[in-house]
């Protein structure tokens, strides 16, 4: 099914950069590593916060690199997620 024109990150910092794919992507995973060292940085010094509360945002954060890795896996769920879901859920590891 044609799911039409669907916009994404990527496609809305082109627009707004007037800039290729290419350096919208680089630009962005720039700004999601950034993103994820304030985040190391403030979960390993702030004692303020319960450690359920940073782990959940932690886990979200993780859930977005992933889906926003490179490509939009979110709106392609056929790529790399659906390997990552069936190797999370169907082919467990046995320890």
């Amino acid at each position: 099914m044609d799911r039409g024109y669907v916009a994404t990150g990527v496609n809305c910092y082109m627009k707004q950069y007037g800039v290729t794919e290419k350096e919208a992507i680089r630009e962005l995973t720039k700004i999601v590593t950034e993103a994820d060292k304030i985040l190391n940085e403030e979960f390993l010094s702030n004692i303020s916060v319960p450690r359920k509360v940073w782990k959940a945002a932690m886990d979200i954060a993780r859930t977005v690199n992933i889906s926003y890795n490179g490509h939009d896996e979110y709106t392609n769920p056929d790529g790399k997620i659906k390997e990552y879901i069936t190797s999370l859920f169907v082919n467990q590891i046995s320890l």
